[in-house]
């Protein structure tokens, strides 16, 4: 459905004259689009699109990482699960 809507919206870019080169989205979205390590684009209607992650989001996600795995820092010690 997320992916039906992107491409509603590109589309509707595209008709108003604009020239979309990227997109931002979480992880999740990019492998939708087929995007991965290997390739950081996807096609629409025969033009590349880069899929840019969104920063905030994996920061957001390697502080809930930290916080699931017990990492903490004491004055630069680094402690993970109390070791």
């Amino acid at each position: 459905m997320l992916i039906n809507f992107l491409m509603d919206v590109l589309d509707a870019c595209q008709n108003a004259g604009l020239e979309v080169v990227a997109t931002v989205c979480d992880m999740g979205a990019n492998k939708l689009l087929g995007v991965s390590e290997m390739t950081s684009f996807f096609r629409f209607q025969d033009r590349e699109i880069v899929a840019i992650f969104d920063p905030p989001h994996l920061l957001k996600c390697t502080s809930n990482l930290f916080l699931k795995h017990g990492v903490e820092n004491e004055k630069f010690e680094i402690t993970v699960n109390g070791d």
